[in-house]
Protein backbone atom coordinates (compact mmCIF):
# COMPACT_ATOMS: atom_id res chain seq x y z
CA UNK A 1 0.00 0.00 0.00
CA UNK A 2 1.38 3.33 -0.44
CA UNK A 3 1.59 5.30 2.56
CA UNK A 4 -0.05 9.52 2.22
CA UNK A 5 1.90 11.93 4.20
CA UNK A 6 1.11 15.26 4.86
CA UNK A 7 3.16 18.17 4.22
CA UNK A 8 2.89 21.08 6.42
CA UNK A 9 2.55 24.49 4.85
CA UNK A 10 5.68 26.35 5.47
CA UNK A 11 4.24 29.81 4.11
CA UNK A 12 1.60 29.71 6.98
CA UNK A 13 1.58 32.50 9.30
CA UNK A 14 2.46 30.40 12.48
CA UNK A 15 5.59 29.11 10.56
CA UNK A 16 6.57 32.41 9.62
CA UNK A 17 6.66 33.55 13.09
CA UNK A 18 8.32 30.31 14.64
CA UNK A 19 11.04 31.04 11.85
CA UNK A 20 11.42 34.46 13.06
CA UNK A 21 11.36 33.44 16.30
CA UNK A 22 14.28 30.79 15.95
CA UNK A 23 16.31 33.23 14.30
CA UNK A 24 15.84 36.18 16.64
CA UNK A 25 16.72 33.82 19.19
CA UNK A 26 19.69 32.33 17.32
CA UNK A 27 21.05 36.03 16.58
CA UNK A 28 20.55 36.83 20.23
CA UNK A 29 22.35 33.22 21.19
CA UNK A 30 25.44 34.37 18.99
CA UNK A 31 26.02 38.13 20.40
CA UNK A 32 25.68 36.83 23.85
CA UNK A 33 28.17 34.21 23.04
CA UNK A 34 30.45 36.67 21.74
CA UNK A 35 30.41 38.60 25.18
CA UNK A 36 31.02 35.50 27.02
CA UNK A 37 34.08 34.35 24.88
CA UNK A 38 37.18 34.75 24.62
CA UNK A 39 38.64 38.56 25.39
CA UNK A 40 35.55 39.49 27.25
CA UNK A 41 35.32 36.61 30.19
CA UNK A 42 39.36 37.11 30.31
CA UNK A 43 38.68 40.87 30.54
CA UNK A 44 35.65 40.53 33.09
CA UNK A 45 37.54 37.96 34.99
CA UNK A 46 40.75 39.81 35.47
CA UNK A 47 38.61 43.36 36.50
CA UNK A 48 37.20 40.53 39.14
CA UNK A 49 40.56 39.72 40.41
CA UNK A 50 40.33 36.40 39.55
CA UNK A 51 43.54 34.63 38.83
CA UNK A 52 44.95 33.27 35.19
CA UNK A 53 44.76 29.95 36.45
CA UNK A 54 41.26 30.33 37.62
CA UNK A 55 39.90 32.01 34.65
CA UNK A 56 41.38 29.01 32.81
CA UNK A 57 39.30 26.66 34.87
CA UNK A 58 36.19 28.97 34.41
CA UNK A 59 36.41 29.44 30.74
CA UNK A 60 36.88 25.34 30.47
CA UNK A 61 33.33 24.87 31.91
CA UNK A 62 32.08 24.94 28.66
CA UNK A 63 33.68 21.65 27.61
CA UNK A 64 32.38 20.14 31.15
CA UNK A 65 28.20 20.88 30.69
CA UNK A 66 28.79 19.24 27.34
CA UNK A 67 28.09 16.20 29.83
CA UNK A 68 24.33 18.08 30.32
CA UNK A 69 23.19 17.65 27.08
CA UNK A 70 22.80 13.83 26.82
CA UNK A 71 19.75 14.79 30.10
CA UNK A 72 17.93 16.75 26.85
CA UNK A 73 16.59 13.41 26.14
CA UNK A 74 14.01 13.70 28.81
CA UNK A 75 13.75 17.18 28.48
CA UNK A 76 12.08 16.53 24.32
CA UNK A 77 9.70 13.70 25.89
CA UNK A 78 8.57 15.93 27.99
CA UNK A 79 5.04 17.91 27.47
CA UNK A 80 6.77 21.49 26.30
CA UNK A 81 7.56 21.53 23.33
CA UNK A 82 10.77 22.03 21.57
CA UNK A 83 10.29 26.18 21.00
CA UNK A 84 8.73 26.57 24.50
CA UNK A 85 11.20 24.80 26.09
CA UNK A 86 14.26 26.47 24.16
CA UNK A 87 12.95 29.98 24.84
CA UNK A 88 12.48 29.23 29.09
CA UNK A 89 15.87 27.36 29.22
CA UNK A 90 17.68 29.81 26.92
CA UNK A 91 16.28 32.80 28.31
CA UNK A 92 17.56 31.67 31.66
CA UNK A 93 20.71 30.97 30.64
CA UNK A 94 21.43 34.42 28.76
CA UNK A 95 19.96 36.49 31.81
CA UNK A 96 22.21 34.36 33.84
CA UNK A 97 25.39 35.10 31.17
CA UNK A 98 23.81 38.93 31.10
CA UNK A 99 24.52 39.03 35.00
CA UNK A 100 27.87 38.01 34.77
CA UNK A 101 28.21 41.52 34.04
CA UNK A 102 26.97 43.25 36.59
CA UNK A 103 27.94 41.26 39.29
CA UNK A 104 31.20 44.02 39.74
CA UNK A 105 29.21 46.41 40.79
CA UNK A 106 27.26 44.42 43.46
CA UNK A 107 28.77 45.93 47.18
CA UNK A 108 29.56 42.29 48.54
CA UNK A 109 32.94 41.13 49.07
CA UNK A 110 35.73 40.19 46.31
CA UNK A 111 35.40 36.35 47.05
CA UNK A 112 31.41 36.76 46.56
CA UNK A 113 32.11 38.30 43.26
CA UNK A 114 34.32 35.43 42.53
CA UNK A 115 31.28 32.87 43.52
CA UNK A 116 28.95 34.18 41.91
CA UNK A 117 30.68 34.91 38.81
CA UNK A 118 31.57 31.18 38.80
CA UNK A 119 27.80 29.91 39.65
CA UNK A 120 26.23 32.28 36.91
CA UNK A 121 28.66 31.22 34.10
CA UNK A 122 28.01 27.07 35.16
CA UNK A 123 24.24 27.32 35.66
CA UNK A 124 24.10 29.34 32.19
CA UNK A 125 26.24 26.46 30.15
CA UNK A 126 24.29 23.79 31.95
CA UNK A 127 20.47 25.53 30.90
CA UNK A 128 22.14 25.95 27.75
CA UNK A 129 23.30 22.89 26.43
CA UNK A 130 20.78 20.96 28.53
CA UNK A 131 18.20 22.39 25.39
CA UNK A 132 21.12 22.73 22.67
CA UNK A 133 19.65 19.51 21.07
CA UNK A 134 15.92 20.51 21.37
CA UNK A 135 17.01 23.85 19.65
CA UNK A 136 17.83 22.19 16.38
CA UNK A 137 15.09 20.00 16.50
CA UNK A 138 13.43 23.17 16.75
CA UNK A 139 15.13 24.82 13.93
CA UNK A 140 15.46 21.75 11.74
CA UNK A 141 11.31 20.94 11.79
CA UNK A 142 11.44 23.52 9.15
CA UNK A 143 12.94 21.15 7.30
CA UNK A 144 11.89 17.91 8.21
CA UNK A 145 8.66 18.09 9.19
Amino acid sequence: KEEKTMQPDFNSSAYKRSRAAYIAQSTFDYFVALLIGDAFLAKLLTSLGISDALAGIIASFVSLVFVFQIFSIFLVKGRLGAKALSLIFETASQILFASMYLIPFLKVSREAKHALVILAILFAYVLKYLVYSVLFKWGNSFWFS
